[in-house]
């Protein structure tokens, strides 16, 4: 079974998701019985020590906003242990 999430609020921005969020994610992603991929933008320094038991991969990208296109680093968290 596969299952595709993807989450967006209206007024998404840098204080949308506080760091407890993100510890609570981390907890509950340890105790999922099923393979998971996150990917989440590089902006905090506390992201990597939050997700350290999972494998990080840093990618490369660019968020395409209406006149201005921004080059940006994002971590895709994974299950697959270090």
């Amino acid at each position: 079974m596969t299952i595709i999430c993807a989450l967006h609020k209206p007024g998404y921005g840098k204080t949308l998701f506080e760091r407890a969020a993100f510890e609570h994610l981390s907890e509950t992603l340890k105790s999922l019985q099923g393979r998971f991929l996150l990917s989440l933008n590089d902006r905090r320094p506390e992201t990597r020590r939050i997700f350290s038991d999972f494998q990080i991969q840093e990618v490369t990208t660019t968020y395409q906003l209406p006149g201005a296109n921004q080059p940006v680093t994002e971590l895709v968290i994974t299950d697959r242990k270090k």
